[in-house]
């Protein structure tokens, strides 16, 4: 009960300003240039932002009030159209992606990892942390970022207690923790299905420009920057948190004994997960076969008697409903959204702003700076994507570039940030008391400003390899 009241004025006000909106919303008359209807459908996704910033509700039940709120403001003129959103491949490719989050979390592939790093890593403590920040990426790639930073947590948390690293005091401490949770948003940035905004942008992308994107045109733009960022942000913690040097003892305590041998199970789902990503890439080559029907075989293929490396319980311990019931709803909205002409309206506005004077490397620098500090201070990933992404892919054709681009960049600046710990994956390590609200942009704050310049560069001239339309 006490954990209900906790920030009840804050999801009060939500709640207030949400009604509020959808009040002036439905009173406006709207015009030839936007109708009644493109008013009533930006008025309910104003009021979802309000609701989701507020946390006013989860974010799934919010997701699927917007699809009420379409149909019962007319909107939607039909059930159907209302929740059009969960008909959507994305939905049902986010459903099972949560099949690779459990395997990882429930297999001992993660304490595999470490160790072996760990083992390389030696008894330098910058190298320590790197090698803990490399498994934080790396298992990103295949689970939720903030599932990925609580699970290298887990195994790190023992490390710097048989290392004698205090809380609030140790500088390995802070740069592990820091280093652990800013790897997370690299890593889950690198695959078009390693972050929940990644999958959200690419079936925007779908809808709105009819584009499929395949996993070598991310990959092959996402990989090399988020590698390249990787040491820019190991090097910017060591710097401001010079880690203090370990003990040979501690070190040894903290690899452990030699792995045991492989189990069957672990073989298995070894095996199983290079063979999801073999399917990913090989898809790219195969038209019909695509990455949701891959992962729901696969999901099925998990229960198969013979294979029987998850049950059903386990499935649904680590299933993101809440994130699933909100790429639903932020889809049905951004199709009622067009449906409405709203979204041409937004794109309008957006061409009219002066971009278009700009050249296309600076308008590119500007647009990636702007949502970074909106999204730093504003941590509502979904909502900016289905607001920014329609009109930016509009530029984007406008000026020659691939669309693709764009969705990359909005889904590397809403993953989470270097300068304050308001998004999940930085909330995990911030509940440990190793490092301060302050003490996040002392150590990121370089990286952050790296992290927005090389991002537009890298997607300007890297970007000419994507198609255009």
């Amino acid at each position: 009960m006490a954990a209900f009241a906790e920030g009840r004025g804050k999801r009060v006000a939500g709640l207030a300003l949400a009604a509020v909106v959808l009040l002036l919303a439905a009173a406006l008359p709207g015009d030839a240039s936007l109708s009644h209807q493109g008013i009533l459908s930006l008025g309910v996704l104003a009021a979802c932002v309000a609701l989701w910033f507020c946390e006013t509700l989860p974010v799934g039940v919010t997701g699927l009030v917007a699809c009420v709120l379409l149909l019962v403001l007319g909107v939607a003129p039909s059930v159907s159209e209302a929740f059009a959103g969960y008909a959507q491949s994305t939905t049902w490719f986010n459903f099972g992606i949560f099949c690779l989050t459990a395997l990882v979390a429930t297999s001992s592939l993660g304490q595999r990892l470490v160790r072996a790093l760990l083992s390389r890593a030696g008894l330098d403590s910058r190298r320590i942390v790197l090698a803990f920040m490399g498994a934080s990426a790396l298992t990103s790639m295949f689970m939720t970022d903030t599932g990925a930073a609580a699970l290298v947590m887990s195994l790190a948390l023992p490390v710097l207690t048989r290392m004698g690293a205090a809380p609030g005091r140790s500088n390995l401490g802070k740069a592990l923790m820091l280093g652990i949770s800013f790897a997370s948003v690299l890593g889950g940035f690198t695959t078009p299905f390693g972050h929940t905004v990644n999958v959200l942008n690419v079936g925007l992308l779908e809808q709105y420009a009819g584009i499929e994107v395949t996993f070598f045109e991310w990959f092959g733009i996402a990989f090399p920057f988020s590698l390249v960022m990787l040491f820019v942000c190991w090097q910017g913690l060591i710097r401001a948190f010079p880690p203090e040097p370990v003990r040979i003892d501690a070190v040894e305590a903290a690899i452990g004994a030699p792995d045991e041998s492989w189990t069957p199970r672990d073989r298995k789902t070894l095996l199983f997960l290079a063979c999801v990503i073999f399917l990913f890439v090989v898809a790219n080559w195969i038209p019909f076969v695509n990455t949701t029907v891959i992962i729901l075989v696969a999901l099925a293929v998990l229960f198969l008697p013979g294979m029987d490396l998850l049950d059903w319980d386990e499935f649904s311990l680590y299933e993101g409903w809440n994130v699933v019931l909100m790429v639903g709803g932020i889809l049905s909205l951004g199709q009622a959204i067009t449906a409405s002409g709203a979204g041409d309206w937004l794109a309008e506005r957006f061409l009219e702003s002066g971009i278009m004077d700009m050249h296309v490397l600076v308008a590119l620098l500007v647009l990636t700076g702007v949502v970074y500090l909106i999204h730093t201070f504003c941590p509502i990933a979904p909502a900016l994507c289905t607001l920014l992404l329609p009109p930016m892919v509009i530029y984007a054709n406008s000026v020659g570039i691939s669309p693709i681009v764009i969705a990359l960049i909005l889904s590397a600046v809403t993953a989470g940030n270097f300068l304050v710990p308001l998004n999940p994956n930085m909330m995990v390590t911030f509940t440990q008391g190793y490092y301060r609200f302050g003490e996040v942009a002392r150590g990121g704050w370089l990286s952050a400003i790296v992290f927005v310049v090389l991002l537009a560069v890298w997607c300007y001239f890297a970007g000419a390899l994507l198609p255009v339309s």
